[in-house]
């Protein structure tokens, strides 16, 4: 009998045992302050283990989307071009300003040391890396860097690193250590990159590594994957995973436009240069309004979860085509507007509140030109209802977009969510045009003037070539 007492005793040890290595992971340990920024609320909490569980629960994914994205933006920083020093400590001095601004998350470009061998131009090409775990002393050290983060950190935004995938320069320690690495090991040509072999199972471990050092090391939020289609989906389901399995709160963007990488929920965002493209020739009056409804239902069909990063300019755009008013004129503003309340994240791209007037270079120093800050102001009172009025918010925490009057010249549309109203009707012609009020709405608050509104059924309201007009109910 007592032989029978031990094997059911020993028997319920087993259970408990296995129950307990099953449960769920819980947060990396950690032994500094960690900023926890839910929304527009902006504060701290200190924990050495799994926080306490209302702490733990705050930093939790709503589906497999970090809470604190809901209703953020990103503002893209090229270090190089920033200021007139081009380093980590001179773009510090912005934190206060940009934090005023609305600013949630800064993208930093590429900080990584730059390969030399087949460089372009005297700075070389910031995708062009050769080492993927350290900062290239032409901006600053890692020391900088660290300030930097805890200064981002505790002005309570986040902080995200534009992250070369598929690729690095000739001279990385992996061409002379682990040639089997990369496609093509030997230099041909001029080109100043190496392929990644993704074929390699032992190179996939290594880079996901090397991603993990930057979350759970150095403190970043997470990242913009360059060049994101250079890499399987199989290989972004790996090392999503590993990424997310070791911080639950990151924010990945894929620099790419492949439904896969958000439907699968590898990525939270993607790039929304579709819009972006539409934008570009409704400027030019080769499109119009329509274009807009037919790809919102279009991308509504595609994308199933997440949300794309919308914008009127990015450090590619620029470089390749100029700045937003040499490429949008006059229709800018209004096409800013559209893309910023429409579905989708807003980004800012460094110097657009200057603003941004010339072309950068893209491989020489060069300088945004700071000065005036003429439409911080603006990009402000667009980022503030941005935040507070919960139908714009981002992806599924946001309301869908209600088409209204769409014509040849005027683009309406309605969001609501949670009794939240934002109402936004825009010209985008040269021409003047007129929107007829299909409703009686009560007070709304106008974004730009701050004026309170009464709008009655039957009402005209006219708008000048290129301008908008943005209501919301908070």
């Amino acid at each position: 009998m007592k032989d029978y007492y031990c094997i059911i005793l020993l028997l319920l040890i087993s259970i408990t045992y296995s129950c307990t290595n099953n449960s769920q992971p819980v947060a990396p340990k950690t032994s500094t302050t960690e900023p926890i920024n839910s929304g527009v609320t902006k504060g701290k909490v200190t924990f050495t283990e799994k926080p306490p569980v209302d702490v733990f629960e705050a930093n939790l994914m709503t589906g497999h989307i970090p809470t604190w994205a809901k209703n953020a933006n990103i503002y893209e920083v090229n270090i190089r071009h920033y200021t007139p020093e081009g380093t980590i400590s001179a773009f510090k001095e912005h934190l206060p300003r940009l934090d005023k601004m609305g600013v949630d998350i800064i993208l930093l470009m590429p900080i990584f040391p730059i390969s030399q061998i087949n460089k372009q131009g005297k700075l070389g090409n910031p995708y062009s890396i050769s080492d993927y775990t350290t900062v290239n002393n032409e901006i600053g050290s890692l020391g900088d860097l660290r300030e930097l983060v805890r200064a981002i950190h505790n002005s309570g935004m986040k902080i995200i690193l534009d992250f070369p995938m598929g690729q690095t320069g000739w001279d990385h320690l992996w061409l002379r250590e682990h040639p089997d690495f990369y496609v093509n090991s030997k230099v041909k040509g001029k080109t100043d990159v190496a392929t990644l072999n993704f074929a390699n199972k032992e190179m996939r471990k290594v880079l996901v590594d090397e991603m993990l050092h930057w979350i759970q090391r150095e403190k970043i939020d997470g990242f913009r994957m360059y060049n994101a289609d250079s890499a399987p989906t199989d290989f972004w389901e790996y090392a999503t995973y590993e990424l997310k399995s070791a911080r639950l709160d990151i924010f990945l963007q894929a620099d790419s436009t492949n439904p896969i990488l958000r439907n699968s929920k590898s990525f939270h965002a993607n790039n929304g240069s579709k819009l972006y493209e539409l934008l570009n020739k409704i400027s030019k009056r080769e499109i119009g309004p329509k274009n807009i409804v037919k790809w919102y239902k279009s991308n509504q069909k595609t994308y199933k979860e997440g949300w794309p990063i919308q914008y009127t300019s990015n450090h590619d755009i620029n470089i390749s085509q100029g700045s937003t008013n040499e490429i949008m004129g006059p229709a800018h503003k209004t096409l800013a507007a559209l893309a910023y309340t429409i579905d989708g994240m807003p980004l800012i791209q460094g110097g657009q509140e200057e603003p941004l007037t010339h072309q950068l270079k893209s491989f020489e120093k060069d300088d945004i030109g700071f000065e005036h800050f003429k439409e911080a102001t603006w990009y402000s009172r667009i980022l503030e209802v941005k935040h507070s009025n919960q139908a714009l918010w981002n992806g599924d925490f946001g309301g869908p977009v209600e088409f209204l009057q769409v014509d040849n010249q005027i683009l309406s549309y309605k969001r609501e969510k949670n009794g939240a109203t934002v109402f936004c009707v825009f010209n985008l012609s040269d021409k003047p045009a007129t929107y007829k009020m299909d409703r009686n709405i009560n007070r709304l608050n106008e974004i730009t003037t701050r004026r309170v509104i009464n709008f009655y059924k039957g009402a005209d309201l006219n708008l000048q070539p290129w301008s908008f007009r943005i209501y919301s109910t908070i």
